[in-house]
Order: structure tokens, then sequence, then C-alpha cells
């Protein structure tokens, strides 16, 4: 399903065999400074299902600015986030794939989260590194 209308901040969407794939800004060597945690959100303008976070991480190249501790939260506004994952990664190389669910009161899973708002949240860098690098972000949906 081709969501392209959707997206507020998105550089391209293609179809995979999986789903559709969006490669959300120009989230190629996202470079950030300052006081942790840094955070990058991803606004839709409307519900979206997302299933899947992809995210590439060099620690060869990085090194210290590479993320640790990573939080993934997902809201409906920005205050009403919630976490629904949270990774520890050590000296990562390549592409790490987050399944995103949403757990229901019955103890059940839905294999994907219906959200307006997606963050990421570095917590905290390998080494204590203050700055982060992310070499690229890419948010899959299911397909319907």
């Amino acid at each position: 399903m081709c969501i392209r209308d959707r997206l507020i901040n998105c550089v391209t969407i293609t179809q995979t065999l999986s789903g559709s794939e969006i490669a959300c800004f120009p989230l190629s060597n996202y470079r950030s400074d300052g006081t942790q945690p840094h955070l990058v959100t991803i606004q839709f303008l409307k519900k979206v299902r997302i299933q899947e976070l992809a995210i590439y991480l060099d620690f060869k190249s990085d090194e210290s600015y590479t993320p640790n501790k990573i939080s993934i939260r997902a809201g409906i506004n920005l205050q009403d986030l919630k976490e629904i994952l949270y990774v520890e990664l050590k000296e990562p190389i390549g592409w790490f794939v987050f399944p995103l669910k949403t757990k229901l009161l019955d103890g059940s899973e839905k294999p994907y989260v219906n959200t307006i708002n997606l963050q990421i949240a570095i917590l905290q860098n390998q080494h204590s590194g203050k700055d982060t690098h992310i070499r690229q972000i890419k948010v899959f949906s299911p397909r319907e």
C-alpha cells in the first residue's frame, strides 16, 4: 500500500514484497549533537500502520558516535508517546530491523503499531559518546 499522501517528512516510498517501504527524511548520515537524548520524530498526516523500523549503524566508522541504547516510541501526538521497544546494541555494524507490535489488554499482540508519530530516542552512545550518527532509517508498513 502506498501511503505517500499521509507523510509529512519523507523522501521516497518504494513497494517491497513484504509491504511499503518509507525512506524518511533525507536520513542518510543523520548527525546530532548536544545533550541526550537525541530525538528523531517521524510524523504522518493521519494514523498509519507501521510494522518494522530499520536503522543502519556503523560502529567501525562512527565509533563513540554510534547509538548504544535506543527507545522507539509511538503515539497520536508528541505528548502521549509511549515506549514500544527498547534495545541495547554493542558495537553495531549494518542494518538492524526492529518489528513493532501493539500489546493488547488480553495479552495478545498485533504485528504493527497504528500511529501518527514515531520517535527514535538515542538514550546513550557507545563508549559514552556525546554526539550521535545514524547512517539511515527506514520505516515499513504492512501490505493491505
